[in-house]
């Protein structure tokens, strides 16, 4: 007589691929926490920058105004020149969780955007209390790898009172050349910069930025949520003219809140 001999059932299952989804219609490009972290970079500008499709703050080729910024679900315009890039505002890259970039196929919600969308995540406080301090600074390499950068981060969140939970971020930092791309090797060779390139002593900057989000769970569907955020910067503007004279070159002061 036949005796029946039971298999475990098989199962057959195809890696997913985003790029050959019929249903993916957006072309979008995620930076995690962990990613705003690990690389060399200190602000979310330098971090989408190094994303594909972007120049500096232009996306996809776009003018200035043509992507739209939003924080979590909100979108951030300035209304003097319709760009989201030039609000003077910093977000600290600590307080984030996620930003993605998406360059193509935006959502119906998002009808504003046309050259790209920077959506940005903040964190939530967790259950008990973490926090994280780091210094960065290229002070020990010397000569023209040293842009006098130091810059200091600080996090702190977690529960205060029962469900009403808190996560803060601060972000200090200061660079001796601000803006490497405007002191380009001088072609006089009487200028001692001519053989050793290295920052210029009168192109500074100075930016710290912080914030602070408060979290209160109503019910299990609603929350309340309230983020407050400010931003300083300042640095001097190089120029030939005043290259001796810092005491009357240009600079600029931005200050922003949210």
């Amino acid at each position: 007589s036949a005796n029946p001999l039971e298999l475990e059932p098989l199962v057959v299952t195809a890696p997913y691929d985003a790029v050959l989804d019929p249903r993916a219609t957006s072309t979008e490009q995620k930076i995690s926490a962990e990613d705003l972290r690990d690389l060399p970079i200190s602000t979310l500008e330098e971090a989408l920058a190094l994303s594909a499709g972007s120049v500096g703050t232009s996306y996809r080729g776009g003018r200035i105004g043509q992507e739209s910024f939003i924080l979590d679900g909100l979108g951030v315009k300035n209304q003097l020149d319709a760009a989201s890039g030039s609000l003077g505002l910093q977000i600290p890259p600590d307080l984030l969780s996620e930003a993605s970039l998406v360059t193509n196929g935006f959502s119906a919600r998002f009808g504003q955007a046309l050259s790209g969308l920077v959506n940005v995540v903040t964190r939530e406080p967790g259950e008990s209390w973490e926090g994280r301090v780091a210094y960065e600074g290229d002070r020990p390499f010397g000569g023209g790898l040293d842009r006098g950068l130091d810059r200091l981060a600080l996090r702190a969140g977690g529960p205060l009172s029962g469900r009403l939970g808190l996560v803060a971020a601060f972000d200090v930092s200061g660079r001796m050349d601000a803006d490497p791309v405007s002191a380009p090797a001088p072609g006089d060779p009487r200028d001692p910069r001519s053989a050793v390139p290295y920052p210029l002593p009168h192109n500074s900057g100075e930016q710290w930025t912080g914030a602070a989000k408060v979290v209160v769970p109503i019910t299990e569907r609603a929350t309340f949520r309230a983020l407050g955020l400010h931003t300083e910067d300042q640095r001097l503007l190089y120029d030939p003219a005043y290259k001796y004279d810092p005491e009357f070159g240009p600079a600029q002061r931005l200050r922003g809140d949210l």
